[in-house]
Order: structure tokens, then C-alpha cells, then sequence
């Protein structure tokens, strides 16, 4: 990372020179600020990158965990044992989300391979830095534990984050209204002026 981000300086330092030069032949000011604003954007493109991409992750994980629940949870019901289920819900989720399904076959791997599992439930929430997940590994440790039936942790935190996502999309559908405001008044209301003035506009041209 630290190597892409002073690396990146020089190409888009030199992009400036050469916009400039077209852009500002007798501005050296404009010239001078426009490279080394595009210097500073391809420092800071690395990090801009970066953020997405993990925005990006964390919202599919978000997007498919309710049935990765779901089928942990109809797996344990089945009579699995937590670890039998995380190698078949990663075979059923591999077509629907490829980062999902490699998070659940390395946390299949730590979970046999590691004496201590909290180890491997810890490294699976630091990996997604998710709260649903932090949820997931709460249930699944207490289980283990204290005995809880865990088929019965999952139905409940099922229902927990669909609702907390439902709620989600309806906080979405409550700001809608108030986001299309501007759109609607720099798009559509001229429009409508000019179709309902134009009748008037001619009756008076026509007076006249």
C-alpha cells in the first residue's frame, strides 16, 4: 500500500504536466495548482480504493448472512455438528457470494485445526468487522460453553437481522421522498412551466 501510494504520485504528476500544458499554455498558476492536485489525488487513490472495496465487502456479507443463518441454522436442526455445516453452507453459497464463501471455508479450517475456538470466531469478526457476525460468534461460543441449544440462538438472531435489515430499507424509503425533492425541482418543475406556459405564450404572440 505504501509503495502504490508514492508510486502513483509520479504518473499522475505527470498527467498534470500534460493537461496543463494544453489546458493552461499561459496560466502558470492554473498549471502549477493542477499537478499537484492530481500528485496528492494519486497518493490518496490507494486508500480511496481501499475503502470502497472493504465498503464494498462488508455490505455482501451484510446482504447474504441472514441465509447463511438461515442454513447454519436448518443444517443444525438436521444433526450437524457446527463444523459439518460450515463445509456444506460454503458449497450452497458459492454461487450467490464468492467472499462470503471463502470467509465460511477459513473459518471451517480454524475451527478444526485450532484447539481454542474462540480463537477462530475472533479472527472470523476481525476478518468482516461486521456486527451481525460479532453476533453470530457470540451465540455460537455460548453454546459451546454453556450448553444453549444453538439451533434456537440461530432462530432468534434469524428474526434479529431481518428485522434490523427491514427497518434498514425503510429508513431508505423514508429519506426517499426529501432526495428526490431537488431532482424534481431542477428537472421536472421547468419542464411542467414550460408546457403550461407555452399555450399563454403563444395566445399573447399571436395578440400582438
Amino acid at each position: 500500500m505504501i509503495f502504490f501510494r508514492y508510486a502513483l504520485i509520479i504518473p499522475a504528476t505527470i498527467l498534470g504536466m500534460f493537461i496543463g500544458n494544453y489546458a493552461f499554455p499561459d496560466n502558470m498558476q492554473a498549471h502549477v495548482a493542477l499537478t499537484t492536485g492530481l500528485g496528492i489525488l494519486g497518493f490518496f487513490y490507494p486508500i480511496i480504493r481501499l475503502d470502497s472495496i472493504i465498503q464494498d465487502r462488508q455490505r455482501e456479507i451484510s446482504q447474504i448472512f441472514p441465509d447463511f443463518i438461515d442454513l447454519m441454522m436448518v443444517c443444525v436442526e438436521a444433526g450437524m455438528t457446527a463444523e459439518q455445516a460450515y463445509v456444506k453452507i460454503a458449497i450452497e453459497i458459492e454461487d450467490f457470494s464468492k467472499v462470503m464463501c471463502a470467509e465460511v471455508k477459513i473459518l471451517s479450517a480454524e475451527t478444526t485445526y485450532f484447539l481454542d475456538p474462540k480463537v477462530a470466531y475472533d479472527n472470523f469478526l476481525f476478518r468482516t468487522k461486521n456486527p451481525f457476525v460479532k453476533a453470530f460468534c457470540t451465540v455460537v461460543l455460548q453454546s459451546i460453553q454453556y450448553g444453549t441449544p444453538l439451533a434456537q440462538g440461530l432462530r432468534a438472531l434469524s428474526s434479529e437481522v431481518r428485522q434490523t435489515q427491514m427497518g434498514e430499507i425503510e429508513r431508505k424509503a423514508a429519506s426517499l421522498p426529501s432526495k428526490l425533492t431537488v431532482p424534481m425541482m431542477l428537472f421536472t418543475l421547468p419542464v411542467l412551466f414550460v408546457v403550461i406556459s407555452y399555450p399563454a405564450a403563444v395566445s399573447i404572440m399571436e395578440k400582438l
